[in-house]
C-alpha cells in the first residue's frame, strides 16, 4: 500500500515559493524550529533553523532547475553563517554544483561546515519528509524493491531451517524468529556507456565498446556495492518508494549523501578502474611491449542515475537459550542472506557444510554427527538431537561410547558420565 505523499511540481514554483517549500521540508523533518526570513533583504539567509540540541543553521535556497551553482554563492552563504554566529550553513538548489564550488565548500567546512544539497539530495530529503518532488515529466524520483509482508518472509526462513537435523521438535518450532528492524539502504543505480580505443604506432591494441551497462554504489559513502547485493538489485524490478510495507517494528532509513557532481566523478573513477587492463603487443621494431589501458573520463557517458531504497531485513532468532541474528534482502521471488550466525557451528565456530544439527537441550547449532567430528550427536536412547556440550555417555564393549541426552542419563544413574570436551562453547557466556 502506497503511503500518503504531498506532491509538489517544481516547475510551477518561483523563488519565494521554493523557499517556503524548503522551510516546510525542514519543519517536517523535525530537526528544530524553522524561521522563514523575509524574501527581500535576507542577505543570503533565506531560512534559519534553531536546532533542538542548540545552535543555529543558515539555509540559502536557489531555485535554478538544471542550472549550475558556482563558488560565489558558496562564499556569500559562508559570510552569512559567520555574521549570524551560526554553527552551520546549508545551500539548497534544484540544480547542481560546479566542481569548483564543491572544492571550496570542502575547504571552508574545516572551520565552518557548509552542506551542499543539490536536486538529487533534495529529492531524498523531501521524500523522508513525506513530500514527493516532480519536475517536468519525471514522475518517479525514488525507487524501492518490492518486498513481501513479514509473514511471507518468516515462512521462507522457516523453510530454510526445515532441513536442520532436530528431534524431537522440528527446527521451525524450536526457533523463535521475529523482525526487529527494516533498514532502507540507499543505493545509486547508474546507467552508463563506455567507448574507448587504445592506439599505438602499430594501430589499435585494445578496444572497449559497451552500452547500457549498470553500476551500483552505496548511497551513504559512495563505495561500490558488493557483487552479491548488486546482482540481487539488478535482478529485481524497481517500484515506487511509497510501496514500502507499513509495520509496527522499527524502520530506519539511510540518506543519499552525494551530490550529482561528486557522484558522477566517483562513479567514473570506479568504472575506469574496473575496465583498466594491461595489454601486450609487438612493436614495429619486433620488440614486445606492455601498456596499461585506462579509459578516460570522456570515454564514459553517464546515461542516468536512479535513487533506490533497498529494504534490508534484520531478524532476531532465539533457540531455547541461544540467540542468533539474520540479515537478508528479499524481492517477493527470491531471498538472499547478507549475514547470519545461524549456519556457524557453536562448538568450533566454523561454517557448517553438509547439514546442520539443532540441539534440543540448549539451542546450539552444530555440525551433524561424523566419525571424527562429533560436535552434535543423537541420543541413542530417545533420539533427541544434542550438542556435545549437553551430551552424556555410557561405555559398552570397554572402549566404545554411546552418547545420550541429559534426561536419559538420569534414568541410567551412575552408569552415565558427563562428556568432558576439549572444545568449549564460547557462545554460552
Amino acid at each position: 500500500m502506497e503511503k500518503d505523499y504531498e506532491v509538489v511540481y517544481l516547475d510551477m514554483l518561483d523563488g519565494a515559493e521554493f523557499e517556503k517549500l524548503c522551510a516546510r521540508i525542514f519543519h517536517k523533518l523535525g530537526i528544530g524550529r524553522v524561521e522563514d526570513v523575509p524574501y527581500v533583504g535576507d542577505e543570503g539567509r533565506d531560512i534559519l533553523i534553531h536546532l533542538k540540541e542548540g545552535g543555529l543553521v543558515v539555509v540559502e535556497c536557489k531555485h535554478h532547475p538544471r542550472g549550475l551553482i558556482g563558488r560565489p554563492i558558496i562564499q556569500k552563504l559562508h559570510s552569512a553563517v559567520i555574521s549570524s554566529g551560526a554553527s552551520k550553513g546549508i545551500l539548497v538548489t534544484t540544480g547542481r554544483f560546479t566542481a569548483e564550488a564543491i572544492e571550496y565548500a570542502k575547504k571552508v567546512s574545516k572551520h565552518t561546515p557548509i552542506e551542499l544539497v543539490d536536486i538529487i539530495r533534495l529529492r531524498d530529503i523531501a521524500d523522508r519528509a513525506g513530500i514527493k518532488l516532480i519536475y517536468g515529466s519525471d514522475q518517479t524520483t525514488i525507487y524501492t524493491i518490492c518486498t513481501s509482508e513479514t509473514t511471507v518472509i518468516l515462512s521462507k526462513i522457516q523453510r530454510l531451517v526445515g532441513d536442520f537435523l532436530s528431534s524431537p521438535l522440528p527446527a521451525p518450532s524450536v526457533l523463535d524468529i521475529s523482525p526487529f528492524m527494516l533498514r532502507l539502504r540507499p543505493v545509486y543505480l547508474i546507467g552508463y556507456d563506455i567507448h574507448a580505443d587504445f592506439v599505438t604506432s602499430v594501430g589499435v591494441i585494445h578496444s572497449i565498446h559497451e552500452e547500457n551497462k549498470a553500476y551500483l554504489l552505496d548511497g551513504e559513502n559512495g563505495n561500490p556495492l558488493d557483487e552479491k547485493t548488486a546482482t540481487f538489485v539488478l535482478r529485481s524490478g524497481l517500484s515506487n518508494s511509497g510501496l514500502i510495507p507499513k509495520s509496527s517494528y522499527r524502520i530506519v532509513r539511510g540518506s543519499f549523501n552525494l551530490d550529482i557532481t561528486t557522484l558522477k566523478k566517483i562513479v567514473k573513477d570506479h568504472i575506469a578502474k574496473k575496465y583498466t587492463t594491461t595489454v601486450g603487443y609487438r612493436g614495429r621494431n619486433n620488440v614486445w611491449y606492455t601498456k596499461v589501458c585506462t579509459p578516460g573520463e570522456r570515454d564514459i557517458n553517464i546515461r542516468n542515475v536512479k535513487l533506490v531504497l533497498l529494504p534490508v531485513w534484520h531478524f532476531a532468532i532465539t533457540a531455547l537459550r541461544k540467540k542468533y541474528n539474520l540479515t537478508l534482502i528479499e524481492n517477493t521471488k527470491e531471498m538472499s542472506i547478507i549475514s547470519t550466525d545461524l549456519f556457524t557451528c557453536r562448538i568450533c565456530n566454523k561454517a557448517v557444510s553438509g547439514g546442520m544439527l539443532l540441539c534440543n537441550e540448549c539451542g546450539n547449532v552444530t555440525h551433524r554427527p561424523k566419525f571424527l567430528k562429533r560436535h552434535g550427536v543423537v541420543c541413542k536412547e530417545c533420539g533427541k538431537t544434542i550438542c556435545i556440550n549437553c551430551a552424556y555417555f555410557v561405555r559398552y564393549l570397554l572402549i566404545f561410547r554411546k552418547y545420550i541426552c541429559g534426561t536419559c542419563a538420569k534414568s541410567l544413574g551412575n552408569h552415565a558420565k558427563r562428556l568432558k570436551t576439549k572444545k568449549h562453547d564460547k557462545w554460552s557466556k
